[in-house]
């Protein structure tokens, strides 16, 4: 968590964005375009509203949309008084952002009740799972205890945090902790480890009990439980002796090739510095360092602090709070494990759509393309069927009929396509499910079904966990539906757990059952909040008796009725 400077914003912009009001929408837009387009930055660009400036952020895409959540700080406060909350800003294009309302504020009585710091979002079975900084004011003795918690999402709008933190130093043997001190232990930076399956990575601040004076990174794994961290001590390479600065924070992790890199954010004039390895595991002498991020790039970066490295399909961009503003560039990698940093291009692809579920071979089917700034522009696609297991294979365009680039005629593109089933060679089922998406890899389609020439269209599907009947008061017909569904894979990691996403705080009752219909336990009994709420099983009965693996249904009752969803034990 750092602090940080004011920047202006950029005056070749300023002018544009002091009276929107004097143009129309269209011409509003067009003249940002322009500005941006004649500009020599090299980044893209988030400023919170006066009188806030950010701190430490994470970047996330869903459904097209880029989300920034970000610390508030607003430095005409005392401090006690700020960062208080997260900010949140949505995008769809990653210049033109829009304010959402701040989520995650302070709560009086918890391990969170003074500030929030640092987010980290990871996606798992699609329910977003918000690692932060909660820190406690203790007895108001300003002794501001940091510890890590988490909040779960499914809309990344609304989000609900577990009572109890799930990491603290307490629980590093190596880390200096004093809970009635300004004890350091923050700036959780999550990800899946992609050289083991199933490995969660939690790199973070902490500082060493034999020298408490300064600050390293330290490293952490999960084997897929969030709330069960197993120390990996601290990462040598971030000590004052090799960094020259005794400060090492706001780190994060990334993997290209066969490295991993380091950045972390250091209190040197070039704050950013990095190192990297081929094993994140290797002791010091096993890490280079490679210094700080400056050099590399041969350019100023006084004013950068609190970077970040994000992926969108194939295009990757290093991000970092600048001033007053979250700054977001692409990165291009050169020979010598390096990269430079350039504006991310105002085209994006949001979505591919196809407007149906299947079509027959030989019928028209439609894909619907959304994308910002289409203006000339073109979408190159690649094509896949895909079988029984979800695994997807590659096939030819040409053996689609679809043209490897569609030309784009506005922001909503509908592209009719002749629908051909694929040859014999491929191997394909006869009734093949294919799906498309865009070379980048940035947006990927729904599945379309093609049917035999000829024939009767089968029936639709039931839908999937339909409710069961209502009971309680009457709903009203257009409000939104309670979610029941049983996560692959859940914030505890292997064992069974249940999704409930409520569209408003409500009572709720989550019963389990047996195949013979048996209640065998009630997991939950009393009012939930509004969003996603992960309720978990140990496989145990009402007694605490282990029962045996098999088929169970979960029953969530609401004012709005039952849903039933099934889980396996295992």
């Amino acid at each position: 968590m750092h602090g940080a400077g004011l920047r202006l914003p950029d005056p070749r912009v300023v002018p544009l964005l002091r009276s929107p009001t004097a143009f129309a929408p269209v011409a509003w837009l067009v003249l940002i375009a322009l500005a941006i387009l004649a500009m020599p930055a090299t980044a893209s660009w988030m400023t919170p509203p006066p009188p806030y400036t950010a701190k430490d952020f994470t970047l996330v895409k869903r459904d097209g949309v880029y989300h920034l959540f970000y610390i508030r700080n607003n430095s005409t406060l005392p401090f006690t008084q700020t960062q208080t909350d997260f900010g949140h800003a949505t995008s769809e294009d990653l210049f033109i952002w829009t304010q959402q309302d701040p989520v995650l504020p302070v709560r009086p009585g918890f391990f969170d009740n003074s500030h929030v710091w640092a987010p980290t979002i990871v996606e798992r079975d699609s329910v977003y799972y918000m690692f932060y900084t909660g820190v406690r004011d203790s007895f108001g003795s300003n002794a501001l205890d940091q510890r890590t918690g988490i909040a779960t999402s499914t809309d990344l709008l609304t989000w609900n945090r577990m009572e109890l933190p799930v990491l603290d130093c307490g629980a590093i043997a190596w880390a200096w902790c004093d809970s009635n001190m300004s004890t350091p232990f923050r700036d959780p930076f999550v990800m899946a480890d992609p050289t083991v399956p199933g490995r969660w990575l939690m790199a973070y601040t902490s500082a060493l009990a034999s020298d408490p004076t300064g600050l390293i990174v330290g490293l952490a794994t999960s084997n897929g439980d969030f709330t069960a961290w197993q120390d990996q001590g601290s990462l040598g390479i971030t000590d004052g002796a090799i960094t020259f600065s005794d400060v090492a924070e706001s780190a994060h992790l990334f993997r290209h090739g066969e490295l991993w890199f380091l950045f972390f954010t250091t209190n040197s004039g070039q704050p950013i510095s990095f190192a990297t390895t081929p094993d994140l595991f290797a002791p010091v002498g096993g890490w280079t360092y490679r210094g700080r991020l400056s050099q590399m790039l041969v350019q100023n970066t006084a004013g950068w602090i609190a970077s970040e490295y994000f992926r969108d399909g194939l295009v990757e961009y290093f991000t970092f709070v600048n001033g007053d503003r979250i700054e977001i560039s692409r990165m291009t990698w050169i020979p010598g494990e390096r990269f430079t940093l350039s504006q991310p291009d105002l085209f994006h692809v949001k979505r591919l759509v196809w407007e149906s579920a299947s079509v027959r071979a030989g019928q028209l089917a439609v894909l619907r393309i959304e994308s910002k700034w289409a203006s000339g522009r073109s979408v190159s696609l690649e094509s896949f069927w895909v079988d029984s297991t979800e695994a997807w294979h590659p096939v030819a365009n040409e053996a689609l009929g679809l043209p490897d680039q569609i030309p784009l005629d506005g922001e909503v593109h509908s592209y009719g396509w002749l629908a051909r089933s694929l040859p014999d060679s491929v191997g394909a089922p006869v009734a093949p499910r294919i799906m498309v998406r865009t070379l980048d890899q940035t947006a990927v389609s729904n599945l379309i079904q093609v049917l035999p020439a000829g024939g009767i269209d089968p029936p639709d599907p039931p839908p999937i966990d339909q409710p069961l009947g209502g009971e309680g008061e009457p709903r009203p017909p257009d409000d939104p539906e309670p979610i029941l569904r049983t996560l692959g894979g859940s914030m505890i990691g292997s064992l069974p757990a249940m999704l409930v996403d409520l569209p408003a705080e409500q009572a709720a009752r989550l019963d389990l059952f047996d195949l013979q219909g048996r209640r065998v336990r009630t997991l939950a009994d009393r009012r939930l909040p509004a969003g996603a709420s992960v309720i978990h099983w140990d496989g145990r009965d009402a007694n605490g008796r282990r029962l045996d693996p098999g088929l169970y249904f979960a029953r969530l009752t609401t004012p709005a009725g039952r849903h039933v969803a099934r889980l396996v034990l295992r």
